[in-house]
């Protein structure tokens, strides 16, 4: 008889702790809220919520789950319960993943000849801005290797450099495979770069989910969009185009789709990028951290603007 095939994925009792870690719900967590969350971050079979339901039995009976009404909290125990030593030898070996991805994304963007606004600087930014939110979060350990690898390959084969908008998430899945990471961690890495950009949030874009990782990486993102980086990015983005700094006969598009977004022949003026996109990112950040961080850098760009027309005006 064929032996059965070994799940894809890490024990139940592993998830299901990953994900009522990363939730950081006050009053525990739901079976709809933990399976959502598991089906975004592994690749799990069709029957899977059947199987979680019997492990979350399983799990509460033998003390390592608390219910509360319908939600789920960890026991004290079962927080401080260490990661076996095959899960702390496969932390170790991902800092040398991320070693590698490092170098081979610096190595692709300055192959690229990135203008300064979306170079390496910025990787790193996006990154460090990543790992900030994602522990104020209270994101799980164990996520925090995808957090960095999604951020780090977020602008590779950037689709406004490289006129593709496919590229990025597919030399980014190819890379990774070829280093033999996870097919199951790969697929949550790769998801999370395809969701990361402004475009698909536009007027008419579908509501899609979001899971933890991604809810990081792309409101790290942002914040480097906004504030005085974000000031200096988008005047140096504008220049490697030559655009026009601003003409007061352009009007701004307020109401984009993303047909319009990705209109490489518009000719728009450099300042008109803050209310069509850098001004309305305080209102797409998807975490409290990250909402926290935007009032700042949104003020910051609000007082540079009216300083501007004031100058512009002759008035300053």
């Amino acid at each position: 008889m064929p032996r059965k095939p070994a799940p894809e994925h890490p024990k139940y009792d592993e998830m299901v702790k990953a994900a009522i870690v990363a939730l950081n719900e006050r009053t525990g967590s739901s079976v709809k809220a933990i399976a959502k969350y598991l089906a975004a971050n592994y690749k799990l079979p069709e029957n899977y919520k059947k199987t979680l339901g019997t492990q979350l039995k399983k799990l509460t009976a033998s003390g390592k789950l608390v219910k509360v009404k319908a939600s789920f909290k960890l026991s004290d125990e079962f927080k401080k319960a260490k990661k076996p030593k095959a899960a702390q030898k496969a932390l170790s070996e991902g800092s040398n993943i991320i070693k590698k991805t490092e170098e081979y994304v610096r190595g692709e963007i300055e192959k690229a000849g990135n203008d300064s606004s979306h170079d390496w600087w910025h990787i790193v930014r996006v990154r460090n801005l990543a790992l900030t939110l994602a522990k104020e979060e209270g994101l799980a350990t164990e996520t925090l290797e995808t957090v960095q690898l999604a951020a780090l390959l977020h602008d590779l084969h950037d689709w406004k450099y490289s006129g593709s908008e496919t590229a990025g998430a597919e030399a980014a899945s190819a890379f990774l495979s070829e280093q033999g990471y996870p097919a199951n961690m790969i697929e949550v890495v790769v998801s999370t770069i395809q969701r990361v950009g402004f475009k698909d949030e536009l007027e008419g874009a579908p509501a899609l989910p979001v899971w933890p990782e991604l809810a990081v990486v792309q409101d790290a993102d942002r914040l480097d969009a906004m504030g005085a980086i974000g000031i200096a990015r988008c005047l140096t983005f504008g220049g490697s185009r030559s655009r026009v700094l601003h003409d007061p006969s352009v009007e701004p598009r307020h109401d984009l789709s993303k047909a319009d977004y990705c209109d490489a022949n518009f000719k728009q003026t450099t300042i008109n990028h803050f209310p069509e996109k850098l001004l309305k990112l305080r209102g797409l950040m998807k975490t409290t951290a990250g909402r926290r961080m935007a009032e700042e850098r949104h003020t910051v760009m609000e007082d540079y603007l009216d300083r501007f027309f004031r100058e512009w005006a002759g008035q300053a």
